[in-house]
């Protein structure tokens, strides 16, 4: 029996939404958001953070487009702020 396409792309996108890799260890962390501190540290700071707080932000991305949106977001700006930084100042 073939299955109609609808199922078939509905099939991949939960098969692709399974395949983003959560560790074991933190299965089931990943519905609560970060927060704003968190978020911050992780966007501009990120060498402030533990290894396993990168890793629940990082897993918790994975699965909410809302927060990696704000992530993405706020590297961007991170990185803007960083190179305006650096840039020579013409007076």
């Amino acid at each position: 029996m073939q299955r109609s396409p609808r199922s078939q792309k509905e099939r991949l996108r939960s098969t692709a939404r399974a395949s983003k890799t959560v560790p074991p260890t933190l299965k089931g962390k990943t519905s609560e958001h970060p927060s704003v501190p968190v978020m911050d540290n992780y966007c501009f700071h990120r060498d402030r953070l533990s290894k396993e707080t990168i890793e629940k932000v990082e897993a918790h991305l994975a699965v909410c487009e809302r927060c990696r949106k704000d992530a993405e977001y706020g590297i961007e700006h991170a990185d803007y702020f960083r190179r305006l930084m650096k840039a020579p100042i013409d007076c």
